[in-house]
């Protein structure tokens, strides 16, 4: 599942054009080796995504920077000319789509573009790197980085509450995998509580061995189904 679209509008202004963008503050650049970049995140119906996290990292020069957008969906970010640079906004889960935008090494003087990216997190993530010891509540140490992320995605997004909802396979009693999964979300909530997320944000529910997304007559498909997801209840 792709978290969002991607549309870009790239322009160049060379100095002395005066622009409604020329006109207002703008950050201090060298003009003979850096670009000016205005970002704009909005959702598929144009409204401003507030407090998105955006990530450049530069492909010849490795350069990486980090923008984070205000109220309006906006952000500037002075990036070095004559490199081909990664956009990602950072969101939840692995399934993160990125864009690649050239900026050129010339012409001579100030040089700026607009970026306009769409994006909407969608209404159920897959925490595919979130896992339990066998049979137990208990978190393997390799969760710890997704689930690190998801609270400080939703320490950002400070009206986002969740529910995160917890499903196994078909081996072992139905009642026995209702309450495994039941332990297993709520480990989920008290870690990300523990984050300094408000209990009240986070709903835990566990499925059981309901709904399942592969065949439980193979390992793979069970290990699939073994699974913990993230479901926005309110963005």
């Amino acid at each position: 599942m792709k978290h969002y679209l991607v549309l870009l509008s790239y322009l160049i202004f060379s100095c002395g054009v005066v622009t409604a963008q020329t006109q207002k503050a703008k950050p201090k650049w060298n003009s003979a080796t850096e670009a000016l970049l205005h970002i704009t995140v909005t959702d598929f119906k144009n409204i401003p995504q507030a407090n998105e996290l955006l990530l450049l990292m530069g492909a010849q020069s490795g350069k990486k920077y980090t923008a984070t957008c205000n109220k309006a969906g906006k952000c500037d970010v002075v990036v070095l000319r004559g490199d081909v640079y990664e956009v990602s906004v950072q969101a939840i889960g692995d399934d993160q789509q990125k864009t690649n935008v050239t900026i050129p090494p010339g012409p001579d003087g100030e040089v700026e573009a607009d970026l306009n990216i769409q994006f909407e997190l969608p209404m159920k993530i897959t925490l595919t790197n979130v896992l339990f010891e066998s049979g137990k509540a208990v978190l393997q140490a390799s969760s710890f980085k997704s689930l690190n992320e998801l609270a400080l995605f939703m320490k950002r997004k400070v009206s986002m509450e969740i529910r995160i909802e917890g499903y196994t396979d078909d081996v072992g009693e139905e009642q026995a995998n209702k309450i495994l999964s039941q332990n297993r979300a709520e480990t989920v909530k008290k870690y990300l509580v523990g984050k300094g997320i408000a209990a009240i944000r986070i709903a835990a529910l566990g499925k059981g061995e309901d709904e399942p997304v592969a065949s439980n007559d193979t390992e793979a498909g069970r290990k699939e189904n073994r699974r913990t997801e993230v479901h926005i209840v309110n963005r």
